[in-house]
């Protein structure tokens, strides 16, 4: 089920609103962040932890991989002043475009999900729908060649679905569509948007990603089915970790979910 606009409305400074707090954990390890995420859940519930995710404080980890090899510390830099206008509300569309062209195409990913927490902006949302429908014609002055690649497609789809609650098929046909694809990233992204979209039908869709190669999406998949924060999602986690239970990693991750997101126990 779509989280109304309304219910990330009233939860929009939960968690974000101090910029110094959210930037430094942009920089932690993996597994403090993860901790941090789901103790966030278990502290606030899912309508929170949608809000903080969309917000920015766990989609924007999810490039670091991409960042920590490729973008340079004065490009980081850049970013991070940019986000932080953005988390603030006080970016303007100068701004904006100026950090669409920053970094990678990862880096590009993180800021349109960012974005959703100025989705009270007409000038953002009217931004968000040009780059969609592939206005170049409103905005030659952005990177279309980038913005058109299904890495950045996908967070874009998953912010305005976010953003507007109804009437978005077209956001979730295409983020579903791309769950097949050969870039570890973008499934990555993919489970991310499903998980903090919340509807159950696409549970098989993140339990199947938590076999994938790629660690990545494995934890990606993990954390998403957290964010659904359903019951059919937690009997699944419980499924997968006896399914997983030669993988130390993977399983570790499971029973953090579990426990944080879930307050479940093995012993129960």
């Amino acid at each position: 089920m779509v989280v109304e606009v309304r219910e990330a409305r009233q939860q929009k400074n939960v968690g974000v609103n101090n910029i110094t707090a959210c930037n430094r954990l942009l920089r932690r390890p993996y597994r403090s962040l993860m901790s941090e995420i789901l103790l966030q859940v278990r502290r606030v519930g899912a309508a929170c932890l949608r809000a903080l995710a969309a917000a920015l404080v766990f989609s924007f980890f999810w490039a670091v991989p991409v960042l920590s090899q490729s973008t340079s510390n004065e490009q980081l830099a850049q970013a991070d002043i940019i986000l932080a206008k953005i988390v603030s509300g006080r970016a303007s569309l100068s701004d904006i475009k100026s950090g669409l062209s920053v970094g990678k195409p990862g880096d590009t990913a993180n800021l349109l999900h960012a974005l959703h927490t100025m989705r009270d902006s007409l000038i953002v949302t009217k931004l968000l729908h040009a780059i969609w429908y592939q206005r170049h014609d409103l905005h030659p002055d952005i990177p279309w060649e980038r913005l058109e690649l299904p890495l950045v497609r996908v967070a874009l789809a998953s912010t305005l679905n976010r953003t507007f609650g109804s009437n978005t098929a077209e956001f979730l046909d295409y983020i579903r569509e791309q769950r097949d694809n050969e870039i570890f990233l973008v499934r990555s992204q993919v489970a991310v948007a499903l998980g903090m979209n919340g509807d159950p039908q696409d549970i098989d869709t993140l339990a199947g990603y938590v076999s994938d190669k790629s660690d990545h999406v494995a934890k990606s998949a993990i954390t998403g089915l957290a964010f659904m924060y359903n019951a059919k999602a937690r009997e699944e986690l419980i499924h997968l970790l006896e399914l997983q239970s030669d993988n130390d990693k993977r399983a570790r991750l499971i029973r953090k979910a579990l426990l944080h997101t879930y307050s479940w126990a093995e012993n129960q």
